[in-house]
């Protein structure tokens, strides 16, 4: 079984961003709920 979760920084340059968190699971498990749903990130 794998559990995971992720934010997506492709194509994004220098700033502050309030992204969505993204779950990745194996096929045997499931997610339901994320918290928090989205997170602030920066970058420089």
């Amino acid at each position: 079984m794998r559990l995971g979760a992720f934010i997506d920084l492709a194509g994004f340059s220098a700033g502050r961003y309030n992204l969505p968190v993204t779950g990745a699971s194996s096929a045997d498990i499931g997610i339901t709920h994320i918290d928090p749903p989205n997170v602030v990130v920066i970058l420089r």
